[in-house]
């Protein structure tokens, strides 16, 4: 038998897919709900959070939960984002200010020298998808508020031309400020971007600081590989691909196949493999405290173990990606994944 917030959930989530609440739409008060469920405040609470985690509820504090619209996702791809049709729609906003904290090192200036901040939040409707701070010279600054497109055919035009384009790529989660501008739960991870544009004569003239909920972009990589007769060679799990720790559509596994461990996507991979370590620590610690509480109840032990199950499979995931790394240039490869990845 269900527990009382999978069968809120479930019935929930039937109204939404029925369309009897459409997107966009405020769902009853969390009090409204409990009382028609006859469930206590919590309990109701939980049962939206699991629709929360689907992707099919927003909550917006405040405001209350509405059904989320269909995300739309867009690939970063080089330095280039490919958005949907039709487009986002972006809002921009220009500060002048001084150069403090990382923003130095990572424009190559003096402390306190004058910069233009241009933020940017791209909007999905009403909803906001994603964010960017981009940064320039005081006096590379455009007069007015140019849009993405506008800023990334400004950099083409540049005299000095560019000479090179430095992105870095990480995943973490968002900090409390990003959280609430993106209307996104705080343990959500996010893809954070990093990109330097130098031109010929040494000069930073951009630094973009990007921000993408991973629940709506991707990051696209291409790696060619032929052999010495110049034809495509077909990469097998066992033949040095990486066990990424994520999967794809339909609960497929990924792999990564470089030569490059300090890569974009390895340098993704690590720091993923390093949160879902985390997070696990953090269920045991939850774990210890809930099995040595004589008050917890069944529902919150099934919740506990749920938790812990995929907090394991995240863990043999990484165990198994490393201990094949690990493993020495003679040592066969196994050919088969463990049951509980495939």
């Amino acid at each position: 038998m269900p527990s009382r917030r999978h069968a809120i959930a479930d019935d929930l989530r039937q109204q939404i897919r029925t369309g009897h609440f459409k997107a966009g739409e405020r769902l009853p008060s969390e009090a409204q709900l409990a009382t028609r469920y006859t469930v206590s405040t919590p309990t109701l609470r939980s049962a939206l959070a699991l629709l929360q985690g689907e992707g099919l509820v927003e909550k917006i504090h405040g405001s209350g939960n509405y059904v989320r619209r269909p995300l739309r996702r867009f690939t970063y791809v080089g330095g280039i984002g490919t958005s949907p049709i039709p487009p986002l729609r972006a809002t921009v906003r220009t500060t002048n200010l001084e150069a403090h904290g990382d923003l130095p090192a990572l424009l190559n200036v003096p402390p306190l020298s004058p910069l233009t901040e241009l933020l940017y939040v791209s909007h999905d409707g009403k909803a906001p998808h994603s964010l960017a701070r981009i940064y320039v010279p005081r006096d590379l600054a455009p007069a007015d508020c140019p849009s993405p497109e506008q800023m990334r055919a400004r950099l083409a035009d540049l005299r000095p031309p560019l000479s090179e384009i430095q992105e870095r790529l990480g995943a973490r989660l968002p900090t409390q400020e990003e959280s609430t501008a993106l209307r996104i739960s705080t343990s959500l991870p996010v893809l954070s971007l990093t990109r330097v544009a130098t031109n010929i004569a040494g000069r930073v003239v951009e630094a973009a600081l990007i921000v993408l909920p991973g629940d709506r972009a991707d990051a696209l990589f291409t790696t060619r590989l032929t052999t010495d007769e110049g034809t495509s060679t077909e990469m097998t799990p066992s033949n040095g691909l990486r066990l990424l720790p994520w999967t794809g559509p339909d609960n497929k596994l990924c792999y990564l196949s470089t030569d490059d461990p300090a890569g974009y996507l390895s340098r993704l991979a690590d720091n993923t493999e390093e949160i879902q370590l985390e997070m696990g620590a953090e269920f045991l610690d939850h774990a210890l405290e809930v099995l040595t509480d004589t008050a917890s109840d069944p529902e919150e032990l099934r919740l506990l173990a749920t938790d812990l199950s995929s907090a394991l499979r995240d863990t043999l995931r990484v165990a198994t990606s490393r201990g094949r790394r690990l493993r020495s240039p003679g040592h066969p490869a196994r050919e088969e994944l463990p049951p509980h990845l495939s």
